[in-house]
């Protein structure tokens, strides 16, 4: 196996070591822009190129990987809502673990690094969308079930979205002056984010589930 992936283009073939090498280092630059040993500034830098270079590498892998059971049997809208949740719940981690900074402003290096892990999980996103879209090749994209799923899964979405935003409606107009000082504009506008945020994250986990029921 070590020769073959020595003599072997990881642009032009598939290779289990290539992809074990890919998602080594992308775990790897994960750690260093998310989880920085020391927090400092220099592991992020080193991070970032890494996290590039290592999701190039693993995007061409998976493009050209033999086509699995479950990319078989499960529809493409099914597949982007599982996409779309696990970067709505990245993303929902990361603006949780930067409450604080987000209270106080998102001032200095906080900001940056917020910046940087909002830019990494974007780019992520786009890079995933984009090797599930060429996999797929020229398939029936929707059809009569999946307009219906996505009608009910968007009624989940709306109702939490309503939900949510009437809470914060009550909280803020019901509560004594005295007791609002937190509520500067970048905590209600990261609060406005996150009930956005919510109502997608609710709207694709329904179309998780409805999909699951239309198998069983």
């Amino acid at each position: 196996a070590i020769e073959n992936i020595m003599f072997s283009n990881p642009v032009k073939s598939a290779h289990p070591l290539w992809l074990m090498l890919g998602l080594a280092a992308l775990a790897t630059g994960l750690w260093l822009v998310f989880w920085p040993p020391t927090g400092s500034a220099a592991w992020v830098a080193m991070g970032t190129p890494l996290l590039g270079g290592s999701s190039a590498l693993v995007a061409i892998q998976l493009v050209q990987w033999r086509t699995t059971d479950l990319e078989r049997v499960a529809a493409p809208a099914e597949v982007n809502a599982w996409v779309m949740l696990l970067f709505l719940g990245a993303t929902l981690a990361a603006l949780l673990g930067s409450m604080d900074a987000l209270a106080a402003g998102l001032v200095g290096g906080e900001r940056k690094q917020l910046i940087v892990k909002l830019s990494v999980l974007v780019i992520f996103y786009v890079v995933l969308a984009q090797v599930l879209r060429a996999r797929r090749g020229a398939v029936v994209l929707e059809d009569e079930r999946d307009r219906e799923i996505r009608r009910l899964a968007a009624g989940w979405g709306r109702g939490a979205l309503i939900f949510c935003i009437v809470g914060l409606i009550v909280l803020l107009g019901l509560s004594p002056q005295h007791k609002l000082q937190w509520a500067t504009p970048t905590v209600i506008a990261s609060h406005l984010l996150f009930v956005l945020m919510w109502g997608w994250l609710c709207e694709y986990a329904a179309t998780v589930i409805y999909y699951w029921r239309d198998r069983q």
